[in-house]
């Protein structure tokens, strides 16, 4: 399989909207869902994409080559079929993060910080050891921001930035039972479909 080198930035994604509308679909899949969250009201990211009323859509200035956010999982779907694409399987995305190794991060196994990815701490600003941690940046940043950490096969930015959407579901203990080859992800398991909630 291959995986795109950076992640879909705000111009991209903006292409795909106005394509959408041109065909009668602004805003909206074949279902008639956002694509976009113009809302934007629940979480402190803000909204890069911007709905010019007109039935075109431009991305905040300085913004078109930052990653998209405030997509909903249909949406990034949706885009990779726009793209004769499919989104990969949480599996396909990790071993792309992590080579064949087992290294913890794409740059190996040193803990992040804001000289290896642009980071920013959950809603509790705690790390994973319980430590205050402050945002690198506080928001985000543009795609191959970071050129000196390249994933073990080509990527950038598989850490930080942006969350990125997978295909599968979400379950903590699939792999304790999962294929050893290609495992295609759990039948059902933690959804959240809200951007700024999941990812």
């Amino acid at each position: 399989y291959c995986l795109d080198v950076m992640e879909v930035s705000n111009t991209s994604f903006i292409t795909f909207l106005d394509a959408r509308a041109s065909e009668g679909f602004p805003n909206a899949d074949d279902e008639g869902r956002p694509l976009y969250d113009f809302e934007d009201d629940d979480d402190d990211v803000p909204a890069r994409i911007i709905d010019q009323g007109d039935g075109t859509y431009g991305a905040t200035d300085g913004y078109g080559d930052h990653p998209v956010v405030e997509v909903y999982h249909w949406a990034a779907a949706a885009y990779c079929a726009a793209q004769g694409k499919l989104l990969p399987t949480e599996a396909q995305w990790e071993k792309a993060a992590r080579g064949t190794g087992d290294a913890r991060f794409p740059w190996g196994d040193d803990a992040p910080d804001c000289g290896l990815a642009n980071i920013r701490p959950g809603a509790e600003g705690v790390g994973p050891d319980g430590e205050v941690v402050e945002p690198c940046v506080g928001d985000t940043v543009a795609g191959g921001s970071y050129p000196g950490i390249i994933g073990p096969f080509g990527h950038l930015d598989l850490a930080g930035n942006a969350a990125e959407w997978v295909h599968d579901w979400y379950l903590d203990d699939y792999y304790a039972a999962a294929a050893d080859t290609d495992p295609l992800g759990p039948d059902s398991g933690w959804s959240d479909n809200i951007p700024g909630g999941g990812g």
